[in-house]
């Protein structure tokens, strides 16, 4: 086995002069990216400042909140590139927080439509199913 050394076509911090880190690529995305296929290959996605979007929960911030019967409550989220996230939190029988969001809702593709879909057509999972 033999090690390789990449060295990419410029260094960190310069003027592009063709010497250094290996540059990856993205493309700019003003709001969500679109929804893939499984086992897509996909851009990196960065902002109109070259920051790469990283989606984790934290960023999200909650938009609506209904609770729909005694035992139903929906949570909104949003992040600020778009991406949604809908919680359902039923009490029936416990406590259970099932997720929606556009990884196992392909078709819904805005906050608004999720969050008018919420208690008819979204599809709910665990966490990891949905982010």
């Amino acid at each position: 086995m033999s090690i390789r050394e990449v060295i990419g076509d410029e260094h960190h911090g310069v003027v592009d002069n063709r010497s250094a880190p290996v540059k990856i690529g993205g493309v700019v995305t003003i709001g969500a990216p679109a929804a893939v296929d499984n086992a897509d290959r996909v851009n990196a996605h960065f902002d109109e400042y070259g920051r790469q979007y990283v989606a984790t929960l934290g960023a999200f911030g909650t938009n609506n909140v209904d609770v729909a019967s005694a035992t139903v409550t929906y949570v909104g989220k949003e992040n600020p590139g778009g991406a949604w996230l809908v919680m359902k939190i039923d009490t029936s029988s416990g406590t259970a927080i099932t997720y929606a969001s556009v990884i196992n809702n392909a078709l819904v593709t805005t906050y608004a439509a999720a969050w008018a879909a919420r208690a008819t057509t979204l599809s709910y999972g665990t966490y990891s199913e949905a982010v």
